[in-house]
């Protein structure tokens, strides 16, 4: 089985309309934290590529992945990350250190993955009244980058198991679950559906197309996931073996 160390990808999104060569910029996209040692803080640069002040929040999310593939996030407690500086004001054309630290246990069974969220926050620097509710700053949340922050075990490795479930006729689930102790990319996937007795086997490969829910996506460690598949006419009925194959970066 080939296993992918693929860091993640990073999610910008673009709330207002601003221009490409003026812009804040957050890099990197990913980082990888040892629990312990010189390796457990990472170092990240916000920039300002505007013409004038702006504001920016940095900070710590969870990151979970649900068998449909829906990423949920929620804030990360003090106890785990520190984040300095978490609010910074940036001037016309200058760049700023933003210094992630793990302070959580100092070893790790399993690799966890975290989302690191830069905004952009648009503040009225003019110091002027908001009219309605006396408030000094008018805060909209402009651009938004969320990077990957991965805190690794020792020697961790992808692990992917698959399985059918939920057989009616030619329609099933295919069920994909990471046992192992590192995340994986699934990049150009292709699985193989074999059934029937040990001496004469029907197998039946799906490509990236076939399983455009799970190609590409992030398993990571610990994960599930689960989509629909169609198997062809007159596949045999009885227990079905799966096999899983990806590409190595």
């Amino acid at each position: 089985m080939l296993v992918n160390r693929i860091a993640g990808c990073a999610l910008v999104l673009l709330l207002w309309a601003v221009p490409a060569y003026s812009q804040f910029v957050f890099s990197p996209i990913s980082a990888d934290l040892e629990p312990a040692g010189k390796a457990g803080f990472t170092t990240f640069t916000a920039a300002n590529r505007t013409d004038s002040a702006i504001a920016v929040r940095v900070r710590m999310l969870t990151r979970e992945i649900g068998e449909d593939g829906t990423e949920r996030n929620e804030p990360v407690g003090k106890e785990l990350f520190t984040v300095y500086p978490g609010q910074l004001v940036l001037e016309p054309g200058q760049e700023r250190s933003v210094r992630v630290s793990w302070k959580g246990p100092e070893t790790v069974e399993r690799e966890l993955a975290f989302r690191v969220l830069a905004e952009q926050l648009p503040v009225d620097f003019t110091g002027e009244d908001d009219s309605k509710t006396g408030n000094r700053a008018s805060i909209d949340i402009r651009l938004k980058y969320l990077g990957t922050v991965y805190v690794l075990p020792k020697n961790g490795k992808a692990q992917i198991q698959a399985g059918i479930v939920g057989r009616d006729g030619v329609q099933a689930d295919l069920v994909l679950e990471n046992t192992g102790t590192a995340h994986a990319i699934l990049k150009n996937l292709r699985v193989v559906v074999s059934a029937g007795t040990d001496q004469e086997w029907a197998g039946y490969q799906l490509g990236s197309k076939d399983l455009s829910a799970l190609a590409g996506s992030n398993m990571l460690a610990g994960g599930r996931r689960v989509a629909a598949i169609t198997l062809p006419e007159g596949f045999p009925d009885g227990s079905a073996r799966v096999e899983v194959y990806y590409d190595y970066p």
